[in-house]
């Protein structure tokens, strides 16, 4: 975000230890703000008496409350998913960094959508935007074990695609199907094969 951009607000969220809290200043365009919420004036060096801070002593809020209230402040009108996703940055990324950033992105949604705290009407939305990211992520994961030649992890993709084919050209037999444990009898089924996500190193 630019700081001369005349449509857009900078702010800045911190906590200091003298405070118990954290606050929120704006940084740039602090007449904006003012107009668009049609407030009178306001000292700019105070801090922003947001709801989500006022209730940090007594409640239980998050940062990303913070930020949707002030994504909700700044934008007119308001956003019906205050954490929607730019994929178009992350298009224009290095692939490398796009894996980093989409890494760190869907694990930030997991963890707003699992807030009890969080606002729950835009959860839906932002669900989908994290089975696109995964799905984004994963391909350019793909596509950089490709052209860049891990053989670890090329054996064990070519594994499972073994693994995979045969179990589609063998049919199951009735003796395969029984159950050969008391776990399994119990409906307690367990598997040593890693997900995909776990092989690559990435967990969420």
């Amino acid at each position: 975000m630019a700081a001369g951009n005349e449509n857009s607000t900078i702010f800045l969220l911190a906590g200091y230890g003298r405070y118990h809290c954290p606050y929120v200043w704006v940084r740039t365009n602090h007449d904006r703000l003012v107009r668009l919420n049609h407030e009178e004036g306001h000292e700019k060096d105070n801090p922003l008496r947001l709801k989500s801070t006022l209730k940090w002593k007594d409640g239980d809020v998050a940062v990303w409350d913070i930020i949707c209230e002030l994504v909700k402040l700044c934008t007119v009108p308001t956003p019906r998913n205050p954490f929607e996703v730019d994929f178009e940055y992350f298009d224009n990324l290095p692939m490398e960094e796009s894996i980093i950033a989409t890494g760190a992105m869907i694990n930030f949604l997991q963890k707003v959508v699992m807030s009890d705290a969080t606002e729950k009407s835009f959860i839906d939305k932002v669900l989908d935007d994290i089975q696109l990211l995964t799905k984004k992520h994963f391909k350019d994961l793909q596509s950089l074990i490709k052209s860049q030649g891990f053989p670890i992890l090329e054996d064990q993709t070519e594994r499972e695609e073994e693994f995979s084919q045969k179990n589609q050209q063998q049919p199951s037999s009735p003796r395969q199907q029984q159950p050969s444990s008391p776990r399994q009898q119990q409906g307690m089924y367990y598997s040593t094969e890693q997900p995909s996500s776990l092989r690559y190193g990435y967990q969420y």
